[in-house]
């Protein structure tokens, strides 16, 4: 059947049925094409939009490069759609310590790159996870936190990352993070080293000998061979800021007519300094008079919009004699947790 048109002279045909199904047909491909399309480049720009949210999560956090590194890799391993599941839950990042530390020992890496990798790990969990992160230096086994990531060494080259679970009469108690039959190493009396992080001092190895499993959990005895490893030296960003420390000034006051003795009272003074140097855990003061070694200070000085206050203490000293000026070395001894998270966020983002 045709449809004449008299105005222009030309007929043409009525579709039939295959015609119109056909052309239904092409419309469907055509919706369902665009709604794929549309679904991976959503999905794309979830991914995208999830994983600077991950960079921003840890670099907040003061993670390198190398360990944010690690968490990508983990997170692939996993096989994880979003990498801020594994910063922002405790259990799935500890589960999966045990079967990723085994893929990478079978990628025949070599000894020092896989305990490297471990020291890192136990770094990242210290920095995301724990709640006191910065501890006093580890002098004795009673330091060791509840919970504590450590990693453990034997003598002949094993490496395995462990947490802190318990304590006895001489002993204490460790999760390995590795599978059952590992333990097997251990049923009997062994040396071995526990390496203790602290992440703004150093890090500590204590060594010691095992004292059996119980509960697939490795009990290692009490020791005080405890050496100091390696200092944790952190790089210093340049900055230029103003900085204040308020010290006391002892004065006396001129006693009362009817007063036997004068009252001794103290005066605070506002002095001023510049910070030339800094990171997260010390910043370097230019000066041109000396502080004590032996006093904490409190010192404030402004990041961007962010008033800074902090207590710190002298911990070395340089003189420019030519120019009398002062170089101060003040080690940050208390923070809060607000300024600490300016502050790393800060340095992050001015390297």
């Amino acid at each position: 059947m045709e449809v004449y048109n008299p105005i222009v002279n030309i007929s043409w045909p009525l579709p039939g049925v295959f015609g119109i199904t056909l052309l239904l047909g092409m419309i469907f491909a055509t919706v369902v094409i665009y709604l794929v399309i549309y679904y991976f480049r959503l999905k794309e720009q979830t991914r995208i939009q999830n994983y600077q949210l991950f960079l921003f999560q840890v670099k907040r956090k003061g993670l390198s490069n190398f360990q944010i590194k690690i968490l990508r890799n983990m997170s692939a391993y996993l096989k994880l759609a979003n990498p801020r599941d594994l910063v922002s839950n405790a259990a799935l990042f500890e589960s999966s310590l045990a079967d990723f530390t085994g893929y990478i020992k079978s990628q025949n890496e070599e000894r020092e790159n896989i305990t490297d990798i471990i020291r890192d790990i136990a770094v990242i969990h210290k920095k995301i996870f724990s709640k006191t992160p910065y501890l006093k230096p580890f002098e004795s086994m009673s330091d060791l936190e509840d919970a504590e990531i450590i990693y453990l060494t034997d003598d002949v080259n094993n490496v395995f990352p462990g947490k802190v679970t318990g304590r006895g009469s001489g002993f204490v108690s460790i999760t390995l993070f590795t599978p059952a039959k590992n333990l097997k190493l251990f049923e009997n009396e062994k040396p071995v080293a526990l390496h203790v992080l602290r992440l703004d001092d150093a890090e500590y190895m204590a060594r010691t000998v095992t004292a059996g499993i119980e509960m697939n959990q490795l009990k290692v005895k009490d020791t005080t061979e405890i050496t100091k490893e390696r200092e944790f030296r952190h790089p210093y960003i340049n900055v230029m800021l103003s900085a204040f420390i308020t010290i006391e000034k002892p004065t006396v006051q001129e006693p009362d007519d009817m007063a036997e003795s004068a009252d001794k009272t103290n005066l605070t003074e506002s002095l001023e300094f510049t910070v030339v140097q800094l990171n997260e855990y010390e910043c370097v003061l230019r000066s041109t008079m000396q502080l004590g070694f032996d006093r904490h200070f409190p010192l404030i000085f402004q990041l961007d919009t962010f008033k800074l206050s902090a207590m710190a203490r002298v911990i070395s000293s340089r003189t420019v004699e030519k120019d009398s000026v002062y170089y101060l070395t003040m080690k940050f001894t208390e923070m809060s947790d607000s300024g600490r998270a300016v502050l790393r966020k800060f340095i992050a983002e001015s390297m």
